[in-house]
């Protein structure tokens, strides 16, 4: 009975007849109300940019009181790690070049020059969304400012006598840059030493690596911390159709997080000031340019004196006018619910095309396009794609979903035997997520963008303590200024992202590798197939039982039963393919002393016998095999558009798959091609 309900009411097949391949009617999922938030504000200031070379601004000074008088550096670092002592710290407090300067000064002065300080700003990229925990070692005095430029995060300045550690958690957008500023005081007693570390949402303790920081400077973002209800994932994939009220509740909690912080901003944003003659107009243009961006679309005059001027009228303060206005417009339909409104064409292309890539609405630029219904045009449309493609949003949207996709969101419960892998730690943990982002971001971002290398590739890039480990020939003069290289290794070794060592690692357990876990993984999320899930909970074999067998031999014996088989002749032969490699992902060539078997024979839905002879076969074969290439598009198309790809009609994944071949496998191509359907197919 349990079986028949399960096939017919639960399995993917069965949730698409009942849903008839059908447009839903969905509310703006968590991530798309944060990013959507976090734009509104934005849309009021300039584009902020992103250089390629990243880093901190630092000043350094020869005094605890910062003056050009007793500067003794300005530079540029890689990130805040200084254990073994901060740059032109000098313990005897004399600092010679600065001498001359010391004897013209009066004595007050000269005894307020005393002491050592430095200043390192700029801006901090966070990857994802979630809750960080910062945490600055020092036993100095400090001050941390991060996405606040008045409020310290921590404040430290007075002095932290013995402590060393000093924590404190914010909430973050991904892909967004947020304003850091971090003001450092030391006498020479204790010696000036600070890291400034970070815990990212499913990770481990990590100093902030160079890529997260760029000399620029952001202006503070609206991150909405307010916890919200998970999205619905019944169909496999997030999206917006639950609505309950604990759903209602966070998006009024959420609304009056945004007023606050908004209203705490507006004379920034409004471009006025409080004092100004004119701050009633400015509020009001500000008030009415919320609204309409909010919503996406343009309101007539009876519309405006419901969201806008009936409040403006009020004799209220100004806080609480705008107050007002916000949490109505953040709280109207007309937000939550993005494809309710009926929209002029060019006003629904700019919201769709904005919502699909960014999770978001539409930028300062598209939305100029939008009003003077440019985009409506196909060559301006064209070139908005491609440039919102690249957008550093998308990029973190593409990442996010690199992330759910190969099932590397959270690595705090990757553990390893401590006496059989005592290198591989939480630190080895955090560069091999590094490795593996950085290898991502080489595949999708190169001039070819091709998904085939995603299994293809021999390569992964490391920093020297993977390529120590690992065992990969490396020179230290060849790292990028992130400390990682692009290092090769043979073709038998490796095969793409199938047999990068996060992903072997996290597909093993704890003392030995897993056949199953792999097979599992490679069946479902790469080539799409539908397993059961097995009948009862088994205990896997352990060496205990029979120490001579290898781990495939005791798979093959635990799983040979008819009931087993059923889905284990699909697993287990993509499972052996990677049976190369160990618990922590690096390549053997035999087990308890006998030669590792990686072949098998895997029999593909039609009945076709496919040999293949190791994790080098096994990425030939999902590179070029259509199953897999129409798994990934269906996930992608799932994945950005929240909606059955089958509701924008039974050949919208042919024609898809056709295109992508077409134009070489193009992920970039892909998403573009993706984002059009969305924005062409009307909710009906």
């Amino acid at each position: 009975v349990a079986e028949y309900l399960i096939k017919e009411f639960y399995s993917p097949q069965s949730r698409q007849r009942q849903q008839n391949a059908q447009l839903k009617l969905s509310r703006l999922t968590v991530r798309q109300y944060q990013e959507s938030v976090a734009d509104l504000v934005d849309n009021f200031r300039r584009p902020l940019s992103w250089p390629t070379e990243r880093g901190l601004n630092a000043s350094y000074y020869a005094s605890r009181h910062r003056s050009d008088e007793r500067k003794l550096a300005e530079e540029s670092v890689a990130q805040i790690d200084f254990h073994a002592g901060v740059p032109h710290f000098d313990p005897k407090d004399e600092y010679s070049q600065l001498k001359s300067e010391k004897k013209k000064q009066p004595s007050d002065v000269a005894k307020m020059a005393k002491g050592f300080s430095a200043n390192w700003n700029g801006s901090l990229i966070a990857n994802e969304t979630g809750t960080y925990i910062i945490n600055v070692q020092s036993k100095n005095g400090f001050r941390l400012y991060l996405n606040d430029d008045d409020t310290p995060l921590i404040d430290r300045m007075v002095g932290s006598g013995g402590e060393a550690e000093h924590r404190a958690t914010i909430f973050l957008v991904g892909g967004r840059a947020y304003p850091i500023k971090l003001d450092f005081f030391s006498y020479p007693d204790p010696p000036a030493r600070i890291r400034l570390l970070w815990q990212p949402p499913g990770g481990h303790e990590q100093v902030v690596p160079p890529e997260n920081f760029m000399r620029s400077t952001a202006e503070p973002v609206l991150a909405v911390a307010t916890p919200f209800p998970a999205d619905d994932e019944s169909a496999g994939y997030r999206r917006g159709l639950l609505v309950s009220q604990q759903w209602d509740e966070a998006t009024t909690a959420a609304a009056i997080e945004a007023a606050d912080w908004i209203t705490e901003n507006i004379w920034e944003l409004a471009g006025t000031r409080r004092d100004a003659k004119n701050q009633n107009q400015k509020l009001g243009t500000w008030a009415r340019e919320f609204v309409e961006t909010a919503f996406g679309q343009k309101l007539n005059q009876e519309e405006f004196d419901f969201f806008v001027d009936q409040h403006l009228a009020t004799d209220l303060l100004v806080e609480e006018k705008l107050q007002r206005i916000i949490l109505l417009s953040l709280k109207s339909p007309r937000f939550l619910y993005p494809t309710l409104s009926q929209r002029e064409i060019a006003m629904q292309r700019g919201r769709s095309m904005a919502l699909t890539l960014w999770d978001s609405i539409p930028d300062r630029e598209l939305n100029s396009l939008i009003r003077n219904k440019q985009i409506e045009g196909e060559v301006i449309y064209n070139r908005q794609l491609v440039r919102m493609v690249s957008d550093p949003r998308s990029k973190a949207k593409l990442q996010d979903f690199f992330r759910q996709w190969l099932r590397i969101d959270d690595a705090t419960n990757l553990t390893k035997d401590s006496e059989m892998f005592p290198e591989f730690d939480d630190s080895m943990l955090t560069e091999l997520q590094r490795s593996l982002k950085f290898y991502l971001e080489d595949v999708v971002w190169s001039p070819a963008s091709d998904f085939r290398d995603l299994y293809l590739a021999d390569y992964f890039y490391a920093n020297e303590p993977l390529a120590r480990f690992y065992g990969l020939d490396y020179r230290e003069d060849v790292f990028n200024q992130f400390g990682f290289k692009k290092l090769s290794a043979s073709p038998e070794q490796h095969a793409g992202v199938i047999t990068h060592p996060f992903l072997m690692a996290r597909f093993a357990y704890h003392q030995n590798s897993s056949p199953i876990h792999r097979g599992v993984f490679v069946a479902r999320n790469l080539l799409g197939r539908t397993l059961k899930q097995p009948p009862d909970v088994i205990k896997p074999l352990t060496e205990e039982f029979q120490p001579t067998l290898s781990n495939r031999e005791r798979v093959e014996l635990q799983t040979n039963q008819a009931a087993c088989m059923n889905c284990h002749s699909i697993i287990n032969p993509l499972g052996f393919c990677l049976e190369s490699f160990d618990a922590v992902g690096r390549f053997r060539t035999e087990e308890n002393e006998k030669p590792i078997d990686a072949t098998s024979i895997y029999k593909q839905p039609t009945g076709e016998t496919i040999r293949l002879g190791g994790p080098r076969d096994l990425g030939a074969f999902l590179a070029n095999d259509e199953m897999a290439q129409r798994s990934f598009i269906v996930n992608l198309f799932h994945y950005y558009v929240k909606q059955p790809i089958d509701a924008f009609g039974d050949d919208c994944l042919d024609k898809l798959q056709h295109k992508f071949v077409e134009e070489g496998y193009n992920i970039r191509h892909l998403l573009i091609e993706i984002t059009k359907i969305s924005v062409n197919q009307p909710l009906k």
